[in-house]
């Protein structure tokens, strides 16, 4: 990929939460990664790992009250989005970067018929008159598989199933037809039947629209189909970042693995699934050398006084002082 085909750019970004007036606990640490045009990056980690934290401080959507980015750049379309005023952050947001949340039912106004929040996000972004703007939507309706869309679109969100109202954030994220689309766990609390429809929905718009996807997610098969690169995210750092291949064959950080083992394996169907033991390390408590040493296997003094820093093994990232080899 050249340069021209970088939709985002993140370099070294750190993000911390204010505690008191004078103490604050950095909750993102040296994050690195890109995206380019007509790609999936997957991000992966526990709950807890930074992943959304990530995904709202490219969006500017924390609260400034209570926190703030305190290091590195987030580079869209060469612009930095930390040095951005908030009236070119409300032009980028919806139309530029789009972002479909975990829930549909707290992300969509419950008051608020679907199609007047759609026809909302037409509006926001353009000087167009609401008969054509609820056109509009009912089309995009129709695009992301909703059955009678001239229907759904005088319905409330309560009066739809959590696929449909998946379906709906999709629909009102892609409106503006943006460069970047962040999904953040777009298929949290849905059967698998819907699931499938919706990661199969996103592949046809990113395949039509040449949009980039951010995609977070704790599915590690959703990240095997779906996704062209993988970051793999751990107390707020990145502790590994390749491509998907190389993630899924050849992982070299012990976290990776750890994930990678505790997947059902069709060869493997007898055998006792692999955990991690413990659990990821709250802000305020942090060990003081690698953020996974408490819970490493291989981890030696070295791990538990030192911090590892990202090097390149086998052509890719890795933050350990003792990467494995790299087979499953």
């Amino acid at each position: 990929m050249s340069e021209s085909d970088v939709v985002l750019e993140v370099k070294g970004l750190q993000v911390a939460f204010k505690v008191s007036k004078k103490d604050t606990l950095t909750a993102i640490q040296d994050v690195t990664f890109t995206v380019h045009r007509g790609e999936t990056l997957g991000i992966v980690g526990e709950s807890g790992c930074g992943k959304s934290v990530t995904a709202n401080s490219i969006m500017r959507l924390l609260p400034k009250q209570t926190s703030m980015i305190t290091g590195g750049s987030i580079l869209f379309d060469g612009n930095d989005l930390t040095q951005a005023s908030e009236k070119e952050m409300r032009d980028i947001r919806g139309q530029k970067i789009s972002m479909i949340f975990q829930d549909p039912m707290t992300s969509l106004n419950p008051v608020y018929r679907v199609g007047d929040q759609l026809v909302e996000m037409y509006q926001a972004h353009g000087k167009i008159d609401k008969k054509d703007a609820w056109a509009k939507g009912t089309e995009m309706l129709r695009e992301v598989g909703i059955p009678s869309p001239e229907t759904r679109m005088y319905e409330y969100p309560h009066e739809m199933s959590g696929g449909m109202r998946q379906r709906v954030m999709i629909a009102m994220a892609l409106s503006a037809r943006p460069e970047l689309l962040i999904a953040d766990e777009p298929t949290t609390a849905l059967d698998v039947t819907i699931q499938a429809q919706v990661l199969d929905l996103m592949k046809e718009l990113r395949s039509s629209l040449n949009t980039a996807v951010m995609l977070i997610t704790h599915d590690m098969g959703v990240v095997a189909e779906n996704s062209d690169y993988v970051l793999v995210m751990y107390a707020g750092e990145a502790v590994e970042y390749a491509d998907v291949k190389t993630i899924f064959t050849a992982p070299r950080h012990p976290y990776t693995q750890g994930l990678l083992a505790s997947l059902p394996r069709v060869d493997r169907n007898t055998e006792r699934l692999n955990t991690i033991e413990g659990t990821v390390p709250s802000l305020a408590d942090m060990p003081k050398g690698c953020r996974f040493c408490t819970r490493c296997p291989y981890a030696t003094d070295k791990c538990r006084q030192e911090h590892p820093e990202l090097v390149d093994v086998d052509g890719h990232p890795v933050r350990c002082f003792y990467p494995q080899k790299g087979e499953r």
